[in-house]
């Protein structure tokens, strides 16, 4: 079976996104009922043009920089918390916590199951201790959870 490969844009013209999703595919020589697969920064619009152009499912992916850049958001905001007093940075090294360092190794090494228990574990790990800090510290624990639960969420 040939794999079929192509890259779309959608300027902003008076033609409508969907039709040209449509034509490139069909120019590209698509057949329908083919799978098709978006390979993209995370934008579930254009993941739904092309469902709503060829009415099938469609496969996304996430590119590797976008997966960088989520890691690379849960970094911070780790090295956020740790700045803050020394029984939370207790708490952080005897917590699942460990694991952040860990996470671009595990992703970028194929460790696929690895990284989603390491997410789920951190998750648990800081869903536990919200509120038992600071209005501040729990802001930024809040914004970590977010952070870990919408990687570890990503189709």
């Amino acid at each position: 079976m040939n794999a079929w490969h192509a890259f779309v844009s959608a300027p902003n013209i008076s033609t409508s996104k969907v039709d040209i999703i449509r034509a490139a595919l069909r120019a590209q020589g698509w057949i329908p009922g083919r799978d098709i697969t978006v390979f993209s920064d995370g934008d579930p619009a254009l993941r739904g043009a092309v469902v709503s152009a060829e009415r099938q499912q469609v496969t996304h992916i996430l590119d590797w920089f976008h997966i960088s850049m989520r890691v690379r958001h849960i970094e911070q905001t780790f090295e956020g918390i740790r700045q803050f007093e020394p029984e939370l940075k207790s708490w952080l090294l005897t917590s699942a916590y460990c694991d952040v360092p860990r996470l671009r190794h595990l992703l970028w090494s194929g460790y696929v199951d690895e990284t989603r228990d390491a997410l789920r574990l951190m998750s648990y790990w800081v869903r536990s201790a919200v509120s038992e800090h600071t209005h501040e510290i729990n802001a930024k624990m809040k914004r970590f959870l977010v952070l870990i639960d919408e990687l570890a969420t990503y189709p």
